[in-house]
């Protein structure tokens, strides 16, 4: 049984590069390339790690260029390698998290869209602070039911291709009630 499955992910090699099949395999595992995946051209293999205890990284060896590295642990993770005939072609590779699997997608590219690819990919980033929010709650006669209150939040979006990242922090949160029904609520913690 993989780490793959332990962690409930899978592993999948997708091999959309038109003319050159690639054997894949474990870093570090004992079995090595004597074991490894053959996945053909055009076509989408799944992998089941042998070793456990070994870093979710991967040997790739196309027919046409040296071994090359993968770390799948770095979503959004991409290379552009030149293949060995001197052509304008190169190999491309991703590594992204569909769901509950890890999939390491290889492509060919040739000239101007290689070129293209070696760009860095566009990013979104957008940063808010706030001093303060609160919010009170009210009946019908204006008597106050629930306060709420957060200060010194801080929120951040970055948006790179193809991961995005969200976070939330607050330096204190407060949230209370003021009713009449029962004994006092009171929450006063940081967030983050």
């Amino acid at each position: 049984v993989g780490e793959q499955e332990e962690d409930g992910f899978g592993v999948r090699i997708d091999n959309v590069c038109g003319y050159v099949d690639v054997s894949v395999w474990q870093r570090g595992a004992v079995a090595g390339q004597e074991h490894s995946l053959l996945v053909p051209t055009e076509e989408a293999r799944d992998l089941a790690l042998d070793e456990p205890d070994l870093p979710l990284i991967l040997v790739v060896q196309p027919a046409m260029l040296d071994a090359f590295e993968v770390d799948l642990r770095e979503h959004g993770a991409q290379g552009l390698l030149p293949t060995r005939d001197g052509s304008d072609t190169y190999i491309h590779y991703t590594v992204a998290l569909v769901g509950r699997t890890r999939v390491l997608r290889l492509d060919c590219k040739v000239g101007r869209d290689a070129a293209l690819d070696r760009q860095p990919p566009p990013q979104v980033e957008v940063q808010v602070s706030i001093a303060g929010v609160a919010l009170s709650l009210v009946d019908l006669g204006r008597a106050e039911l629930v306060y709420m209150s957060v200060d010194d939040v801080r929120l951040s979006f970055v948006a790179t291709a193809p991961a995005i990242s969200f976070c939330f922090s607050a330096a204190r949160a407060q949230v209370d009630n003021q009713t009449d029904l029962g004994p006092p609520i009171a929450l006063l913690s940081p967030i983050t």
